[in-house]
């Protein structure tokens, strides 16, 4: 025998949810228990209230994001208008005092002034360079850049990338001179001027 399904009067299921168009009797629907009906009606009610709580999650968390604080607005701001610039609280930047070097050649005699700044990612070797009882690293850095840069002619500083090889050249040599792989991250001249 087939399966059969059971005679069900949808009509008056939809009548007795409020739904229907009336056309269905009440004898039609007098003989059945309601617990069909009111399956159909809870798990009815149960979707409006789950589509109307996700629809109220969405607009609390959209209502959220406009309500920032002036202080947020003017950071994102400012991320967007500038350049990231990291986190600035670690960075530490050591000034080297002026110098003045001869450059190497044998062309008329020139000098090269500049100041240097370099970003030290070395707590040690901050406060080492800036150790005011005791300045070796000091003298040791500012020899090891003098020896350096005066052996630099005129046309190593003319070249278009010069700078670039060069504060290259002095983070290499002053990390290998200090034993640290990458305690001086960056060189930055401040003042770079040939005479």
């Amino acid at each position: 025998m087939a399966d059969e399904l059971p005679d069900t009067d949808f009509d008056s299921d939809l009548d007795d949810a409020g739904l229907g168009d009336g056309s269905a009797t009440p004898e039609s629907s007098a003989g059945k228990s309601g617990g069909l009906l009111s399956i159909k009606s809870l798990a009815g009610i149960g979707m409006v209230v789950a589509v109307a709580a996700g629809l109220a999650v969405l607009c609390v968390s959209l209502v959220a994001g406009e309500g920032t604080s002036a202080s947020e607005a003017a950071a994102d701001a400012e991320k967007r208008d500038g350049p990231d610039l990291g986190d600035l609280s670690k960075k530490k930047v050591f000034k080297v005092d002026d110098l003045i070097v001869n450059l190497a050649g044998d062309r008329a005699r020139r000098l090269l002034t500049l100041t240097i700044r370099l970003e030290i990612s070395s707590e040690r070797l901050m406060e080492a360079l800036e150790n005011a009882d005791n300045d070796y690293y000091q003298v040791k850095l500012r020899d090891k850049l003098i020896t350096l840069l005066s052996a630099k002619t005129l046309d190593d500083i003319e070249k278009p990338d010069s700078k670039t090889r060069i504060r290259r050249e002095i983070r290499d040599e002053l990390n290998m001179l200090f034993n640290t792989n990458d305690g001086i991250q960056h060189v930055y001249f401040t003042d770079f001027m040939v005479q």
